[in-house]
C-alpha cells in the first residue's frame, strides 16, 4: 500500500501542477471555448501569483485565443445575464 508523504516540497508540487496545466492547455488549444474553460479551471489549483504566471504563459503562446476581458470569466463574480 502506498502512502502519500506529507513532506512534499511545495516548489515541486507547483512545478508539477504548472507543467500538467500547460499540457492540458496545449491539448485543448484547438478550441477557444475549451481552452478558456481549462484556463479558468486552473485557478482552483494555483495561488493568485502562480495563476498569473500561467496566464502570462497563455498570453505569450495563445494570445489569439484570449480576449482582453478574460477576468469576466471569474466564477466568483456575479454573471451578467444576456438580454
Amino acid at each position: 500500500m502506498l502512502y502519500y508523504c506529507n513532506t512534499v516540497n511545495q516548489h515541486n508540487w507547483y512545478y508539477f501542477m504548472h507543467e500538467y496545466l500547460i499540457e492540458e492547455l496545449v491539448k485543448v488549444s484547438f478550441d477557444r471555448s475549451l481552452f478558456l474553460k481549462e484556463l479558468n479551471k486552473s485557478r482552483r489549483w494555483l495561488t493568485t501569483d502562480e495563476w498569473e504566471v500561467l496566464y502570462g504563459w497563455a498570453e505569450d503562446n495563445y494570445k489569439h485565443l484570449l480576449r482582453a476581458n478574460f477576468y469576466a470569466f471569474d466564477s466568483s463574480e456575479e454573471k451578467i445575464p444576456d438580454c
